[in-house]
């Protein structure tokens, strides 16, 4: 799938489909990029090394990152499937710097929306957070270059972890 989508890209894009066929073709892209997605779920390190090297490739050649039908369909759930890998470690911790090379790669299509927007749903998403500390969290510093924007992605999902493990001891009603 993965040179389908590198090396057949326009198949999707064509100007001369009209109608029919244009549809068809997009919904064939929403499969293939849900497959993807599906993909980076899989507990296979090498499935995940390879998703995350045809997303790379996908958005180095043909700017998958900036295309409306990603940013609106599928955007938010690879940086929610990244993140919460992120947050998980074990054997995906292997290739935390790809992962984090991904998540910044998309957030750079809207970096004051992944802030604003994104942060704030995911972490309202997660289990096991107290709202004061969702609110602490939400405050992702506004920084965008590489090094700067990995050191506080990794330091907001380790203080996720310490918030939920510090929720999970704490008797109900009672974290602050």
């Amino acid at each position: 799938m993965d040179s389908v989508l590198i090396h057949r890209w326009r198949y999707f894009f064509t100007h001369k489909c009209e109608g029919e066929e244009s549809a068809r073709r997009s919904g064939e892209l929403r499969q293939a990029l849900a497959a993807l997605g599906r993909a980076l779920l899989q507990p296979d390190i090498e499935l995940l090394r390879l998703n995350l090297h045809t997303l790379h490739a996908l958005n180095d050649k043909w700017k998958l990152y900036h295309k409306a039908i990603f940013r609106n369909e599928f955007l938010s759930e690879f940086l929610s499937v990244l993140l919460a890998s992120l947050a998980e470690g074990g054997a995906r911790a292997l290739l935390r710097d790809e992962v984090v090379t991904a998540v910044h790669s998309m957030a750079a299509v809207d970096f004051p929306a992944f802030r604003t927007a994104f942060l704030p749903h995911f972490l309202r998403s997660l289990p096991a957070l107290a709202p004061v500390h969702r609110e602490q969290l939400a405050a992702f510093p506004p920084d965008t270059d590489l090094p700067t924007f990995t050191q506080n992605i990794l330091r907001l999902m380790n203080d996720v972890n310490c918030y939920q493990a510090y929720n999970a001891l704490v008797p109900a009603g009672m974290s602050t």
